[in-house]
């Protein structure tokens, strides 16, 4: 897979994360009509985290614990769409509702390229057209409006004034000044700079920009356009409360009448263009002028506990350990049904499901994380000790294997197991052959055969044969084993400090 794609699958999977955020704050902002605007537009801080950076780390507080995530989180990434889709016999994107699976083309592996890459790399080169042609008019309109201003003559400080316009502005990154239009009126003027000064101080200017090169990316998801707008909106309110809040209440009026005369209809779509003063929501900006009242100090303290909450909640991933869903309870028991009738088929396995609940008990078996619930299914407590200490020993290795940490791995096997890593050149070590290239593998099941003549070993003191079945990912050289998820036999030796270790894979 190119490079595009491979970023376009991370520009994708990270849009759908902020979408969770980007619902859970617009919910939130019901709540905090009451409160100044200042603590609204933080808000959307994490929504901007989540847009650009796809990783975070995991708490237990995550407003991702509130949701049941049908994805794969590893090495603190959600991958919604995972990086191998196009692998998949039945391709989904993990947590979305079928209806929208339902359409996905499903991979053929006897074909050269399938449905599946097809559909990725025509949506990659969509998705990088519509970046460029953004990217080209947002940097044009700015041109133009740069352009405009060549003409603008020094006012005092910072404040320049020019015919060119019709509303005040503040344009510049490195050093940003204050456009006015001419002729403007002194109780107008007082309004329009302390207003633009507090998008100055507040670094509002560059704020903005990046928010919209954030969009620019994302530009596919109507949300992230939605989020934009509220808070572009949320930004110029709580600019006007600054001012009133400096000014004091007696400022309503003319700051009101300010904001009309100077009020402008937008033209074209949003976009990063400087911080107008009288372009944005201008109704809904002198409503809350006219109603805006100095919050109380109770109400501030409460407001900055809850936000500073939500947004820790908003930018952390859910914790990988976590309560045991009573569907997810209900499979484990199904595995453990299967097995005990093969263990014992004499009474149909009645005998054994006795211990189910003793199993649960005494053994910590079971990794809950945000995909499903990993199993590794004990053997009944007729497992001997030495085979109790092997089938650690394996659920230890394989969960080295699903974070692709090798060198935990290589602690857990023998030397002629650590032989056969090699690396591909690309900085992924695979186990050369047996392992059909396999980059990770998460367990799900382990089971001991006890029967192994079929493959010419014996279980004995020293040596034990686990049948492990896994989901795991392919190296890209790997063109044989295209399966996501397979099955194999894994032998292990205790050596002679008493301890065993992971000697090679058989596949029967």
């Amino acid at each position: 897979m190119t490079y595009l794609q491979d970023l376009f699958i991370a520009i994708v999977n990270m849009s759908i994360t902020a979408s969770y955020v980007a619902i859970g704050v617009i919910l939130l902002r019901f709540l905090f009509k009451k409160v100044p605007k200042i603590f609204s537009y933080i808000l959307w801080t994490p929504v901007l985290f989540r847009l650009v950076c796809p990783f975070s780390i995991n708490f237990v507080f995550s407003f991702f614990n509130l949701i049941t995530l049908n994805v794969k989180q590893g090495s603190r990434v959600y991958e919604f769409v995972p990086q191998n889709i196009w692998l998949n016999e039945t391709p989904s994107v993990g947590n979305i509702d079928n209806a929208v699976n339902a359409p996905l083309p499903g991979t053929v592996l006897s074909e050269s390229v399938n449905p599946m890459q097809i559909w990725i790399t025509v949506s990659s080169l969509i998705w990088i057209f519509g970046v460029i042609v953004l990217t080209i008019y947002s940097f044009s309109s700015y041109m133009k409006i740069k352009g405009k201003l060549q003409t603008a003559t020094l006012v005092e400080g910072n404040v320049f004034e020019t015919d060119a316009i019709s509303t005040a502005f503040v344009c510049g990154f490195i050093r940003p000044r204050i456009y006015v239009p001419t002729n403007i009126g002194d109780a107008n003027l007082s309004y329009i700079l302390e207003h633009e000064r507090t998008h100055i101080r507040r670094k509002d200017y560059l704020i903005k920009p990046i928010a919209f090169l954030a969009l620019i990316l994302h530009w596919f998801n109507p949300l992230m356009w939605l989020s934009f707008a509220l808070m572009s909106r949320d930004m110029e309110m709580s600019c006007d409360e600054s001012v009133m809040y400096r000014l004091g209440e007696g400022a309503k009026g003319g700051y009101s009448n300010s904001l009309l005369s100077l009020s402008v209809r937008r033209k074209g779509i949003l976009t990063a263009a400087p911080l107008a003063f009288g372009e944005s929501y201008v109704k809904t900006r002198i409503k809350n002028v006219l109603n805006f009242k100095k919050p109380k100090f109770w109400v501030i303290m409460v407001a900055v506990m809850a936000v500073l909450a939500a947004s820790i909640a908003f930018a952390t991933n859910a914790s990988k350990e976590g309560k045991i869903l009573v569907k997810d309870r209900r499979k484990v028991l199904e595995v453990n049904d299967e097995y005990n009738l093969k263990a014992d088929p004499t009474n149909k396995g009645e005998l054994q499901s006795d211990l189910n609940d003793a199993i649960y008990n005494k053994y910590d078996f079971m990794n809950v994380d945000d995909e499903t619930v990993s199993t590794f299914t004990p053997m009944p407590d007729e497992m001997r000790d030495e085979e109790q200490k092997a089938f650690q020993v394996l659920q230890e290795y394989f969960a080295a294997f699903e974070l692709a940490d090798y060198d935990a791995m290589c602690i857990l096997s023998t030397e002629n197991h650590n032989n056969n890593f090699v690396d591909d050149g690309k900085g992924n070590f695979i186990h050369d052959g047996d392992v059909w290239g396999m980059r990770w593998a998460k367990a799900k099941k382990i089971e001991l055969i006890r029967d192994t003549h079929f493959l010419r070993i014996e279980n004995s003191d020293s040596v034990l044969v686990f049948n492990v079945s896994v989901d795991m990912e392919t190296v890209k050289t790997s063109a044989q084993y295209l399966s996501t998820q397979t099955s194999f036999y894994v032998v292990l030796l205790k050596g002679d400090d008493g301890r065993w270790r992971v000697d090679r894979y058989e596949t029967g």
